[in-house]
């Protein structure tokens, strides 16, 4: 009797198991809570933004972004009858926080911020591409725990063409990550244009060749010529692209004195006398690179209604390129600091 009783139990979760929709999103949210049914997302959905002018842009990103699934981009209006995904943004929401409800007639995408409401459409493009356009109901609630999430993108070793940085930066949008970290020179190769020193980038960003193993026990080289670089049109339609996804382009670019050896660097094809005593980082060669016409600013697209500077901000002995966030102030607490 106990053993049949224990069968019955286990055969009653599996089969609650099995009829419960499956609700996968990457990143993991703080809570999914499933429903009854699902709704079917095709190209004839309507995104709806109501006379919010700043999620326009938001729902057509979005529409794109499933074109694979719908067959064409869906329409994105102010308001629609019949099935439809509506957006709004909720300022009881935090700037990044989300609520995502689906049901059979339709979905609902709430956020703090238009940043907001494109990560609950992140998500819902996760499950509209996981179920060939079939989305099980379910109400979503979610919010990032860190401030600040990013990911590196090195193009001084290996160069990478604007496609293939736009295709990482698409990755970052998908998993909800706000910073792109853009390290655009190095010994291996200066990859930014500086219109008053053309030879920075056109010399500077090709090396005659690449190691071929590991540095530390080979000493072999493949003899190849290897280069590439981005104009400032290209940088600025990178941030553009960025920006319209809600991620910030922090850029990196070595000083003097960083690196193996000042002659290997890009930058030693300035003038030989203005790079004296510049062999110790710190505030003095800010001041001398933005004498020399090489302020490095990235001039940006639109973002948060208008033209932004991303600078990399130049202080005595370190270089700070994001506010402080979470993770650094609880660094430092727990340090005594």
């Amino acid at each position: 009797m106990k053993r049949l009783f224990v069968l019955v139990c286990a055969l009653g979760l599996w089969a609650a198991a099995w009829a419960a929709p499956e609700v996968n999103i990457v990143p993991k949210p703080l809570n999914v809570e499933t429903g009854d049914g699902s709704f079917t997302v095709d190209a004839a959905t309507v995104v709806t933004v109501g006379r919010d002018a700043s999620l326009r842009s938001v729902g057509e990103l979005f529409a794109a972004m499933i074109e694979p699934v719908t067959g064409r981009a869906v329409k994105v209006k102010t308001a629609a009858d019949g099935a439809k995904i509506a957006l709004a943004v909720d300022p009881e929401l935090g700037e990044e926080e989300y609520v995502l409800r689906v049901t059979p007639a339709g979905a609902d995408v709430r956020g703090g911020s238009p940043k907001g409401v494109l990560y609950g459409l992140q998500s819902l493009r996760q499950l509209v591409i996981e179920g060939e356009g079939t989305v099980p109901a379910v109400t979503v609630k979610d919010k990032p725990y860190f401030g600040y999430r990013g990911a590196m993108l090195d193009v001084c070793r290996h160069f990478m063409p604007v496609e293939d940085v736009k295709a990482f930066i698409d990755i970052l949008a998908m998993h909800k990550l706000n910073r792109f970290h853009f390290h655009l020179t190095d010994d291996q190769g200066w990859r930014i244009e500086i219109k008053k020193y053309p030879d920075l980038a056109r010399k500077g960003s090709v090396r005659k060749e690449t190691l071929v193993g590991n540095l530390r026990t080979s000493t072999e080289y493949d003899g190849i010529p290897y280069g590439g670089y981005y104009t400032q049109k290209q940088i600025r339609e990178i941030v553009r692209y960025a920006a319209e996804r809600h991620i910030e382009v922090i850029p990196e670019i070595e000083m003097p004195g960083h690196g193996l050896g000042r002659d290997r660097l890009p930058v030693a094809r300035l003038p030989r006398r203005e790079l004296r005593g510049l062999d110790t980082l710190g505030h003095q060669q800010g001041c001398f690179l933005r004498r020399q016409g090489l302020d490095l600013r990235i001039l940006a697209g639109r973002a948060r209604g208008g033209d932004r500077v991303v600078p990399l901000e130049i202080h005595p002995y370190r270089r700070r390129r994001v506010p402080q966030g979470p993770l650094e102030g609880s660094a430092r607490s727990a340090s005594g600091g």
